[in-house]
């Protein structure tokens, strides 16, 4: 009986442990966190997710993870031919350039220091020298999470670079 109920609280505290890590992982919903150049954020006001279609030449479509604060926002997207096509999985601005059809963006401003008026952001390097990364965990048709980093440099050139790490989001998805 001892050695019955020894096993059973062994399994019950396996159990619980692993599911306490994975939860570990999660942020809450409409939530998006990262680190920037070693300072954590988190964003849960003004956030969105939607999939958009555009046609300049061929149709694509773009999902948009957007988030922001009066000081800080966050934009991450993955732009395709095929709707269907951005599902779970790993996306990196290098692979996407050339072997893929799906397009990563991230898109990083901080204008706290400038009077709280908007300044060119820190985007993924359009060149593919500086790695951006997505990672979608889980999507449906109302909620997309996932994970996010790189190295973003300044929008209108020149040597500035911001780098992402630990992002996370969770974002209920508008139609």
């Amino acid at each position: 009986m001892k050695k019955t109920l020894l096993i059973a609280a062994l399994l019950l505290f396996i159990v619980t442990s692993c599911k306490k890590k994975s939860e570990d992982n999660l942020v809450p919903v409409n939530t998006i966190t990262a680190t920037v150049d070693g300072v954590n954020i988190s964003l849960n006001t003004n956030i969105s997710a939607k999939f958009s279609t555009n046609q300049i030449g061929k149709l694509s479509y773009t999902l948009n993870v957007q988030g922001a604060t009066s000081s800080k926002a966050f934009g991450i997207s993955l732009t395709s031919f095929d709707k269907n096509s951005i599902t779970k999985g790993t996306y990196t601005l290098a692979n996407s350039k050339n072997s893929t059809p799906i397009w990563v963006y991230v898109a990083y401003e901080d204008y706290e220091f400038s009077g709280n008026v908007p300044d060119q952001p820190y985007i993924t390097d359009p060149n593919g020298i500086q790695p951006t990364t997505i990672t979608i965990t889980s999507i449906s048709s109302t909620n997309v999470q996932g994970t996010f980093s790189g190295t973003l440099v300044y929008s209108q050139g020149g040597s500035g670079t911001k780098t992402v790490t630990n992002g996370k989001f969770n974002v209920n998805i508008s139609n």
